[in-house]
C-alpha cells in the first residue's frame, strides 16, 4: 500500500494537507493483466510508451490511479474502494498533482507502481523493470526487444540466442514467452 501526503488547493483556494492511499491486490492486478489482452499488461505498457501514444498513456495512468485509490477503514482491516470514492478523488487538485507527476516523471511513475503492488510482487516487478532496461539497451545497440519478435522468429532462434534475449529465469518470462519456450523443447 502506498500512502501519499499531499498539500493541494480545495475549491475555495485554501491549502489542504491530506493523506491519500493507493493499493492494488493480486486479484485486481490479475484482472488488469487479463483485460490487457493477449499480450498482457507489461508488453502493452511498453508498447504504449514506445509508440509515444500520449492519449493512451494518459488513459492508462488515469485507470491505474482510479483503480488503486481507496480509503482505509477505521479499524485498519479493510481498504475500501468504490466508483464514488474514486470519482471524488479524481475531482480534487490532489489527483491533478499525482497525475502530472506520473505522466511527466518516469522515475516517479515507477515508484508509484512499485508502491501500489503487493509487497511480494515487488521483487518480480523489479526484475521486470530491469528486463525493460535491458531491452532498451539492446535497442540502443541495434537489437530488437523480445516483444518485437514474432512467435516464428523466437522458435527459429538458437538456444543461445533465445536465452540471451529472454534471460535464464523462466519465472521472469511472460506467458507468451513461456509458451514459446515450451514449444522449443517439444
Amino acid at each position: 500500500m502506498l500512502k501519499r501526503t499531499i498539500t493541494y488547493k480545495d475549491l475555495d483556494g485554501n491549502d489542504v494537507t491530506e493523506d491519500f492511499y493507493f493499493n492494488l491486490t493480486v486479484a485486481e492486478l490479475t484482472e488488469m493483466e487479463l483485460s490487457a489482452g493477449e499480450q498482457g499488461l507489461k508488453p502493452l505498457l511498453e508498447k504504449i510508451v514506445a509508440d509515444k501514444d500520449g492519449k493512451q498513456i494518459i488513459a492508462t495512468f488515469k485507470d491505474i490511479v482510479s483503480k488503486s485509490y481507496g480509503r482505509r477503514s477505521e479499524d485498519g482491516k479493510a481498504f475500501i474502494k468504490s466508483s464514488d470514492i474514486s470519482t471524488h478523488f479524481l475531482g480534487t487538485d490532489a489527483y491533478s498533482q499525482i497525475f502530472m507527476e506520473l505522466v511527466t516523471d518516469a522515475e516517479k511513475a515507477v515508484d508509484f507502481i512499485k508502491g501500489i503492488v503487493p509487497a511480494n510482487l515487488g521483487e518480480k516487478l523489479d526484475s521486470q523493470l530491469a528486463a525493460i532496461e535491458g531491452d532498451k539497451a539492446r535497442v540502443a545497440d541495434g537489437e530488437k526487444p523480445l516483444e518485437a519478435y514474432s512467435r516464428e522468429e523466437l522458435l527459429a532462434l538458437s538456444d543461445e540466442d533465445f536465452e540471451k534475449l529472454a534471460g535464464k529465469d523462466p519465472q521472469k518470462w511472460s506467458q507468451s514467452v513461456l509458451q514459446v519456450a515450451f514449444q522449443r523443447k517439444s
